[in-house]
C-alpha cells in the first residue's frame, strides 16, 4: 500500500508540473498573439508603397579598403 502512496504521490507532482509547463505556454502563445496582432494593426496603418519616414542619408565621403590574398 506504501508503494502505491508514493506512486499516486509522484504522479501528482509530475501532473502539477506538466499543468504549470501548459499554462506558462498558454501565456506566451497568448502574448505571441498579441504581438502579431500589434503587428498586424502596425503594418495595416502604414501607407502603402511608401518607405519609413526615419530613413538615413547615406554618407558620400566612403572609404574602403579591399584586401587581396597573396596565395589566391
Amino acid at each position: 500500500m506504501a508503494m502505491m502512496t508514493k506512486f499516486c504521490n509522484n504522479q501528482e507532482a509530475k501532473n502539477n508540473q506538466v499543468d504549470s509547463t501548459l499554462q506558462n505556454q498558454q501565456a506566451t502563445l497568448k502574448e505571441l498573439q498579441n504581438q502579431i496582432g500589434r503587428i498586424s494593426k502596425m503594418l495595416q496603418e502604414r501607407p502603402q508603397g511608401g518607405l519609413p519616414s526615419n530613413t538615413e542619408q547615406n554618407p558620400k565621403d566612403l572609404k574602403a579598403v579591399f584586401t587581396r590574398n597573396q596565395r589566391g
